[in-house]
């Protein structure tokens, strides 16, 4: 505003006559103005800050805790106890399937193991006796042969002098005894008949004789037995026992042998036991999952498969949502997907949840991009769950991409924008120098500013009253904008 001017709206304010109290006071004014030319302008000191670079992507909030819940076994559906939003926590029995059959073959399986565990029990008990009885079988079948053997000897060889000499000697000595038994039997004959003895006494002397007599008889059947030659018929007999001896004794050494199976039949009873409790296993395995359980915390997305349904196994039953494993996949375009790297942190919100924010860290980067756009996905763990936190939410994130030191920023308001070319004021002295700048990013209210110092004073303030040169009065600085 000129100096003609201001005297003009003065001139006219005075010909017409105003002289309410508005009037008076807008005078005063342009009076003040006439008087002091300086316009009124606040500064700020410019001055040097680090900058934090950051990319804005935008995107969904996705989780990697979607699954269908499927049937691991085949039979039709008897309870769900879930509907279409319900939550569910981890473990929670969904819905069950009918489990008469499997319950049938658990039965059957634990008859088998049981069946198994006795066979197992005797090979056990066999191993541990049968090498002791064959082993006494042996030597049993030794002693058997060794016996024949010594038959078969006594009959080829004939006595010898040794038996036949005591068989002779057995008959002299029964002889004598005869002939003694049979003098003391006359004697008490003949004092009996005198009456000396009594009849039992004579009967003991008769018995005596009779005892004796027979005891030489024996003796003499003894010494013609050994006198007289082996009969041929008892000698081949005797060699037929020795035969039949030896071929036992085989036997028994081939069936001692045979005791290594005894180990073999513990190991294979063992297998089949293993076997047999591993099938008891798995059956048992096919009839817990006829209860089917939530994998995890989330909510049922859809309507589960209602009862009475047959389902074969990998049918899916319920589909559920879970959000600890939220992460956001952000879209990223071509020209930025290069400063994004993996680790990178990043500023995370979310529009349906206003003034809740996070953090997150860049944990992978599609190498493809999408056909329309050519934008790229980029997946952003969160470090956190946000309250209210729900799938497929529009979320928003600031990628820090690198710090910058050293950079000036000023208030938006400051810079005399002319199209592409921008320009601020600086206070020099009492008058005010128009500065061409260069501006950087804009961000909150503050734009990044070249072609100053730090310490230059910037008129943030009534800059759009100046032109180059135009006095000034500098009133309270506004506070500075720096690191």
């Amino acid at each position: 505003m000129n100096r003609v001017f201001i005297v003009g709206i003065l001139g006219l304010a005075l010909a017409a006559g105003c002289v309410d109290r508005a009037a008076q006071k807008q005078a005063a004014a342009t009076e003040k103005l006439i008087k002091d030319p300086a316009v009124a302008v606040q500064v700020q000191k410019a001055s040097l800050t680090d900058v934090v670079d950051t990319i804005e992507v935008t995107g969904s909030i996705e989780t990697s805790d979607d699954v269908n819940v499927t049937a691991i076994v085949g039979g039709p559906i008897v309870s769900v106890y879930v509907k279409d939003g319900d939550q569910v926590r981890s473990g929670q029995v969904i819905a069950k399937q009918d489990d008469s059959d499997y319950r049938a073959r658990v039965g059957q399986a634990r008859a088998q193991t049981e069946a198994a565990k006795s066979a197992l029990d005797q090979a056990k008990a066999d191993a541990l006796i049968g090498p002791t009885k064959s082993a006494a079988q042996v030597k049993a079948s030794e002693a058997r042969l060794a016996q024949a053997k010594s038959q078969l000897d006594k009959l080829v060889n004939g006595s010898r002098p040794e038996e036949r000499k005591r068989a002779e000697a057995q008959v002299q000595k029964a002889q004598s005894d005869l002939d003694t038994s049979k003098s003391a039997l006359e004697r008490a004959k003949r004092l009996y008949k005198e009456g000396a003895i009594s009849e039992a006494e004579k009967e003991q002397a008769e018995n005596a004789y009779s005892s004796a007599l027979a005891a030489y008889e024996a003796a003499l059947q003894d010494q013609r037995l050994v006198q007289q030659a082996s009969r041929e018929e008892d000698i081949d007999a005797a060699r037929q026992s020795v035969s039949a001896a030896e071929q036992q004794l085989a036997i028994d050494k081939a069936n001692q042998k045979l005791d290594v199976l005894f180990a073999q039949r513990v190991d294979s009873a063992q297998a089949n036991y293993d076997a047999a409790k591993q099938a008891q296993a798995l059956a048992q395995i096919a009839l817990d999952n006829t209860v089917v359980r939530a994998p995890f915390e989330g909510r049922i997305a859809g309507r589960p498969t209602q009862v009475g349904t047959y389902v074969a196994p990998g049918v899916t039953i319920a589909r559920v949502v879970g959000v600890e494993g939220a992460y956001f996949e952000a879209q990223v375009s071509e020209f930025d997907i290069a400063k994004i790297k993996t680790g990178m942190g990043v500023d995370v919100s979310v529009d349906a949840l206003p003034g809740e924010k996070t953090t997150g860290t860049v944990m992978a980067i599609n190498p493809q991009a999408t056909s329309a756009g050519r934008l790229f996905f980029v997946r952003i763990r969160l470090d956190q769950n946000l309250p209210g936190l729900k799938t497929v939410m529009f979320a928003r994130g600031e990628a820090k991409i690198g710090t910058r030191n050293g950079v000036i920023l000023l208030p938006s308001t400051s810079l005399i924008v002319d199209g592409e070319n921008a320009s601020i004021f600086l206070a020099n002295g009492d008058k005010a120098k128009r500065v061409a700048v260069k501006t950087g990013e804009t961000k909150d209210g503050v734009t990044e500013v070249h072609g100053i110092s730090a310490g230059d004073e910037v008129i943030v303030r009534g800059q759009e009253s100046l032109a180059d040169g135009t006095p000034i009065k500098v009133e309270k600085p506004a506070p500075s904008t720096g690191a």
